[in-house]
């Protein structure tokens, strides 16, 4: 289940953010969802970088996010 969770996520994360590798301009996917510190409702996404490794964190609002 959480494999096809992660790759549920890696297909919204090319809708959402298009987000390519900013070193190696490699294809970056989740590895973790997690509540924002603030407390705030939002959410913070961490993707990776799968050829080169360096990680990149967004913050989220779920609420804007789904339709």
């Amino acid at each position: 289940m959480w494999e096809q969770y992660k790759s549920d996520l890696y297909w919204a994360s090319k809708a959402v953010f298009g987000v390519a590798c900013p070193v190696c301009r490699g294809v970056m996917t989740f590895v973790q969802v997690e509540p924002h510190p603030n407390g705030s409702g939002s959410e913070l996404h961490t993707l990776k970088c799968q050829a080169c490794g360096p990680t990149e964190s967004r913050t989220v609002d779920p609420r804007v996010a789904a339709w």
